[in-house]
């Protein structure tokens, strides 16, 4: 038997429930968009590519095309949310003034891997960063 997996966004309820100013409002509408950008990259998915959307525990391991997915999907959710930081000009919004960096492939790439290091599961970190780096 087959089992069905179902897409999900998940978010943070506080982020929407306190956002109380113009820059909270607009941080919570950049984190929707930015999962919603993760929804559409698991629509366009094959259903092997499918398997790197699964939620997971915190200790399991990942394999290196795990890792690149990883990247790739934080990579073009992270810039397509920056451009539209950049363009709303509230830059400042998304972590570590990654946004600043839209231009500056490099720059943009070490403030993701530093960023997504700091906020990942300790084990996906430690599979992945390696990897990472070298993308």
């Amino acid at each position: 038997k087959r089992k069905l997996f179902l897409p999900t966004i998940m978010i943070d309820p506080k982020l929407l429930m306190e956002s109380n100013s113009e820059d909270a409002v607009a941080e919570a509408q950049l984190v929707l968009y930015h999962e919603f950008l993760h929804y559409l990259q698991w629509k366009r998915a094959s259903e092997p590519e499918r398997v790197g959307f699964r939620f997971r525990s915190p200790d399991a391991r990942l394999s290196v095309r795990e890792c690149k997915q990883v990247w790739q999907n934080e990579h073009e959710a992270y810039f397509k949310e920056c451009q539209v930081a950049v363009s709303w000009k509230k830059p400042n919004i998304v972590f570590s003034g990654l946004c600043h960096q839209v231009n500056s492939p490099k720059a943009f790439n070490d403030i993701l891997l530093e960023g997504l290091s700091n906020n990942y599961a300790r084990q996906l970190v430690k599979d992945c960063r390696p990897i990472w780096s070298k993308l």
